[in-house]
C-alpha cells in the first residue's frame, strides 16, 4: 500500500537548514551520496554550498581529504590547502568557526604571502585582516633571512616574528641569537633581550639586548657589550656594530685589549678593517712593549710607558698614537715583580705622539709648551722626544728638548738651542747641549748667580744632581767666591777655550780652564750688573707638580696595571679565540613526493 507524502515533508530539511538546526552541506551529502564517497568530495561541497563562515567566502579550498561539519564549526583534514589572493596555506587540520572570521591551522603548517614562508606547529589566521598567530617550532624565511624558533608568534600582516624562548635568526653569514625579542621581516629590523649574541665569521659580538638591522647590517646593544675577534676584545656598557664596515662605536668605560696595547676611555670608535681606533673622554693607553730578538727579561721590565689624555687617534698598522686634550705620559722604572718604584718620569704638553717603528723601540714626542719632570729635575721647551730602546747589550732612554729648552737639576739651571738627556737606570745620566750652552747656578748663601756659557756643553749626573760640567769652546765663566765666614769675597770673570767644573753639595768645588784669562774682583769693586752676555735665569718657569695633574683615579689605573698577575696578562695579550659560527643544519634535497605529503 503506498503511503501518501505529504509535500510539506520535502521542505523539512530546508527549514531545518535556515533554523541554524542542520547544516545544508550535510543534509545534501546524507540525500545524495553514499558513504563511501564522502571524504572526496566534502571538501568541495562544502566549499561551495557553505557561505557563513571564512572558508568559501574568503578562502577558497583547493584541497582536503576529509571534512567535518557542524552548526558552528567545520573541521578540514588530510593535506588541507587553502588559498586567499596571495596567501597560500597548508596544513594537516584546519578548523574555522563560522561566528568569526578566524581559522586554526595545526600539522606541519605551510604559509607563503609576499615572498616569506613560514612553517609552524599551529597557526591561528584571520581571514578578515590576513593576520596570521603562528606558535611551536616557528620557521619564516623569505630567501635572505631565516628566523628559527621553538615557540612564539608571526604576524603576517607585519611580517613581526615575536619569541620568548629563545630564537636563532640568520643572515648571509651571520648568525644572530637571543632569548626573546621580535624580528620583523618588513623592515629587517629585530630587537633581542637576553644572551644576545651577533656572530660574523671570526667576530661575536654579545650582549644584554639590543637591536640589530640586517638590510643595513648595523645594530645598537647595551649591557655588558663584548665585541671579540682573533686580534681584539671590546668591552663597553653600550655600543653601536656596523658590521658591512667592520666598525664599533662603543661608549661607556669602555676598554679595548688588544695584542699590541691596552686601551680605556669614555667611547672608543675602532675599525677592525683598517686597525684604527679614536678614543674620547679620559683616555688611559698602555702600549705592550714588544721585546726585541736579542732583549732579555731583564731589560724587558726596565721601564713602562702609562698614556692619558681627553682624546686618541690611534693607527695600530704605524704603531702610533696622538693623544690631545691635556696629554701626560707617566714612565715607570719596573723591578722583576713588576711594582712600581717612587721615580717617575712625567711628560705633558698640548699633543703627545706615540711611534713604536720597530720592536724594542719606542718614541714619543710631545709638541706645545711640553714640560717634563723626575724627581728634582724639570725641563721646559717647545718639542720633547723621548725615545727608548729595549736591545741589548742594554737598557737606554732618551730624551730631546728643541725650540728654547731650558733644565733644571737642583739650583742649576741649563739652557741652549738643543738638548740631550740620556737615561740610566730611569735617571739622568748625562746631559748634552748644542748650540748658545748656558748654565746658570744659583748660590744659595751668597744669593748670587753663577754662570756658565759656551758653544757646547756635556754634563754628567749622579742621584738627579749635576756633578760636573765641561763646557768649550768660546767658554767663559762668571762666579762668586767665598771666605771662611761664608761672606762674598771675590768675583770671578773667566775666558778660556775650554772649561770644566765639578759641584759638591750644589757648589763649585773644582774648575780647570785651558789656556784662561780673566779678571778678579774684589767684593767691594764687583760690578752691580755681573753677567755673561745672553744671561738667562728663569727660575719661575720650573714646571711645579700641578702641571703634571695625575689624579688618584690615573695613579690607581697605573697600580692596577703594574700589579696584574702574570696569568691576566697573559689573558689580555693573547685574544680569546672567538665562539664559531652555528651551522646551519643541512636541509638535502626535497623530492615531489615530499613536498606533496608537506
Amino acid at each position: 500500500m503506498k503511503k501518501k507524502i505529504c509535500w510539506w515533508t520535502l521542505f523539512l530539511p530546508f527549514g531545518l537548514v535556515f533554523a541554524g538546526i542542520l547544516p545544508l552541506g550535510s543534509w545534501v551529502v546524507a540525500q545524495t551520496r553514499p558513504s563511501s564517497t564522502l571524504n572526496a568530495v566534502a571538501a568541495r561541497i562544502d566549499s561551495t554550498q557553505t557561505r557563513t563562515g571564512p572558508i568559501g567566502k574568503l578562502v577558497d579550498i583547493l584541497n582536503a581529504d576529509q571534512t567535518i561539519g557542524s552548526a558552528i564549526s567545520r573541521t578540514l583534514r588530510g593535506n588541507v590547502q587553502l588559498r586567499q589572493e596571495n596567501t597560500l596555506l597548508r596544513a594537516q587540520e584546519v578548523v574555522e568557526r563560522f561566528d568569526s572570521n578566524v581559522i586554526t591551522l595545526s600539522g606541519k603548517v605551510w604559509m607563503v604571502q609576499n615572498g616569506d614562508t613560514l612553517t609552524a606547529d599551529q597557526i591561528v589566521y584571520n581571514t578578515l585582516n590576513k593576520q596570521a598567530k603562528a606558535s611551536g617550532n616557528i620557521r619564516v624565511s623569505n630567501g635572505q633571512t631565516r628566523i628559527f624558533t621553538t615557540s612564539g608568534e608571526y604576524d603576517a600582516q607585519t611580517k613581526l616574528v615575536h619569541f620568548t624562548t629563545g630564537a636563532r635568526i640568520i643572515d648571509s653569514t651571520a648568525v644572530i641569537t637571543a632569548r626573546r625579542g621580535s624580528f620583523s621581516n618588513q623592515d629587517k629590523w629585530g630587537n633581542f633581550e637576553g644572551d644576545v649574541k651577533l656572530v660574523d665569521g671570526k667576530t661575536t659580538l654579545t650582549a644584554t639586548k639590543g637591536s640589530y638591522n640586517t638590510t643595513f647590517k648595523w645594530g645598537e646593544f647595551e649591557g655588558n657589550v663584548h665585541l671579540v675577534d682573533d686580534e681584539m676584545a671590546l668591552t663597553a656598557a653600550k655600543g653601536v656594530y656596523y658590521r658591512a664596515l667592520q666598525e664599533a662605536f662603543f661608549y661607556g668605560n669602555v676598554e679595548l685589549r688588544h695584542p699590541d696595547f691596552f686601551l680605556q676611555a669614555d667611547s672608543v670608535t675602532h675599525n677592525r678593517k683598517t686597525d684604527i681606533s679614536f678614543a674620547r673622554g679620559k683616555v688611559k693607553l698602555e702600549r705592550y712593549e714588544k721585546r726585541a730578538p736579542q732583549a732579555t727579561i731583564k731589560t724587558v721590565q726596565s721601564a713602562r710607558v702609562f698614556l692619558f689624555g681627553g682624546s686618541l687617534y690611534h693607527t695600530n698598522a704605524s704603531k702610533s698614537s696622538i693623544l690631545r686634550g691635556n696629554p701626560l705620559a707617566v714612565r715607570l722604572k719596573a723591578t722583576k715583580e713588576d711594582t712600581a718604584v717612587l721615580d717617575t718620569l712625567l711628560l705633558a704638553a698640548r699633543i703627545l705622539e706615540v711611534n713604536e717603528p720597530d720592536e724594542g723601540y719606542q718614541h714619543i714626542v710631545v709638541k706645545g709648551q711640553t714640560r717634563m719632570r723626575q724627581g728634582t729635575f724639570a725641563a721646559r721647551s717647545e718639542v720633547t722626544r723621548y725615545t727608548k730602546w729595549n736591545r741589548e747589550p742594554d737598557f737606554r732612554e732618551e730624551v730631546q728638548l728643541l725650540d728654547t729648552p731650558i733644565v733644571w737639576s737642583q739650583q742649576n739651571q741649563i739652557s741652549g738651542d738643543t738638548l740631550r738627556l740620556l737615561l740610566k737606570d730611569g735617571k739622568p745620566d748625562s746631559l748634552s747641549v748644542f748650540g748658545n750652552a748656558f748654565v746658570a747656578q744659583m748660590d744659595s748663601v751668597l744669593n748670587k748667580i753663577n754662570q756658565l756659557r759656551g758653544k757646547k756643553l756635556f754634563g754628567f749626573f749622579k742621584q738627579d744632581t749635576l756633578r760636573s760640567v765641561t763646557i768649550f769652546p768660546q767658554a767663559e765663566a762668571l762666579y762668586f767666591s767665598r771666605n771662611d765666614q761664608n761672606k762674598l769675597s771675590q768675583g770671578i770673570q773667566l775666558k778660556s777655550d775650554r772649561l770644566h767644573l765639578t759641584f759638591e753639595k750644589e757648589n763649585i768645588k773644582t774648575l780647570d780652564a785651558l789656556k784662561p784669562d780673566g779678571v778678579i774682583y774684589e767684593a767691594e769693586i764687583i760690578p752691580e750688573k755681573f753677567q755673561l752676555n745672553g744671561f738667562n735665569w728663569q727660575p719661575d718657569k720650573r714646571p711645579p707638580k700641578k702641571e703634571f695633574p695625575v689624579t688618584d683615579e690615573q695613579w690607581g689605573w697605573i697600580q692596577k696595571r703594574m700589579n696584574l698577575s702574570p696569568e691576566r696578562k697573559q689573558i689580555e695579550a693573547v685574544i680569546t679565540t672567538p665562539v664559531k659560527q652555528m651551522p646551519e643544519k643541512p636541509r638535502g634535497k626535497r623530492t615531489t613526493a615530499k613536498r606533496r605529503n608537506r
